[in-house]
């Protein structure tokens, strides 16, 4: 099962993984063309800092191996 998030800040401050869930997705708004945004840096909580866990050029990312707890993600637009 994928759990769904539209995000409408650069930031999510938590995010709860359902006990069945397995992935997640996360999704956002997309900057408007004049950004001219080549790609989405995301980003998870892991201790006591933040770490890139991947980038993509949609606004969505799929988060995979997740077990039921509450996560924190970031995403910043690069252009």
């Amino acid at each position: 099962m994928k759990t769904h998030l539209q995000i409408t800040a650069a930031l999510v401050v938590a995010l709860a993984a359902p006990a069945n869930a397995r992935e997640v997705v996360i999704a956002w708004d997309p900057n408007p063309p004049s950004d001219q945004v080549v790609k989405y840096n995301v980003y998870e909580m892991k201790g006591p800092g933040w770490s890139q866990i991947g980038e993509t050029t949609d606004n969505r990312f799929s988060v995979g191996d997740r077990n039921p707890g509450l996560y924190e993600f970031a995403v910043t637009a690069v252009n």
